[in-house]
């Protein structure tokens, strides 16, 4: 009963904000044949800004950081709670899996792109996931140029991180983005998982 009132605590936290920007670019990625049906699952987890984490009056990579150490878990919690058949390496997902990925993320380096960089590491992101692309690149650079540098938002990417099995079922990539959106005031962490 404790494990699902975690589970539950953290999918509030998750679902807490609802990023416009976040969802019109998922729907925006299906309706322009970027992806079709449900081989894609392109999932944003949206959060408030958390302020209170915030040294001063810049946002700062360490508190990026921050924020996402708690997405992750609050992402992975979330998970446990809802399948508790959930294998990682013959083993049931369990909170000390979700410790683990904390502490990855605050091992692994943090990078910030901006404007024409951050859409082209966004849309390479995604290109990655599937090596035999039917969908041309140049399309997926429009999509995340419209995203990304359309509202001057700014892209970090965790490099190394692999969300399988923690934050996504199926076939991934490694690195996590993570957008931050200073108009809306959220924070949105990306994953893409291929089914097929």
């Amino acid at each position: 009963m404790a494990g699902a009132m975690l589970g539950q605590q953290a999918e509030a936290a998750v679902s807490a904000a609802n990023s416009e920007s976040a969802q019109e670019f998922k729907r925006q990625m299906y309706t322009t044949d970027i992806f079709t049906g449900e081989n894609f699952r392109l999932t944003p987890y949206t959060t408030p800004l958390q302020l209170e984490i915030l040294p001063g009056p810049v946002v700062s990579d360490a508190a990026i950081k921050k924020q996402l150490e708690r997405t992750v878990y609050d992402v992975c919690m979330a998970r446990v709670a809802k399948n508790a058949a959930i294998v990682r390496l013959g083993e049931l997902l369990t909170v000390q899996h979700c410790e683990r990925a904390v502490a990855q993320v605050k091992a692994m380096p943090l990078q910030r792109f901006v404007q024409r960089d951050a859409a082209n590491v966004l849309a390479e992101w995604i290109f990655r996931v599937d090596g035999d692309n039917w969908y041309d690149f140049k399309s997926l650079l429009r999509e995340t140029t419209n995203y990304l540098v359309k509202r001057d938002r700014e892209l970090f990417m965790l490099r190394g991180f692999s969300p399988y099995n923690v934050l996504v079922d199926t076939l991934s990539t490694e690195d996590l983005p993570i957008v931050l959106d200073l108009v809306e005031g959220t924070v949105t962490l990306w994953t893409l998982e291929l089914a097929d």
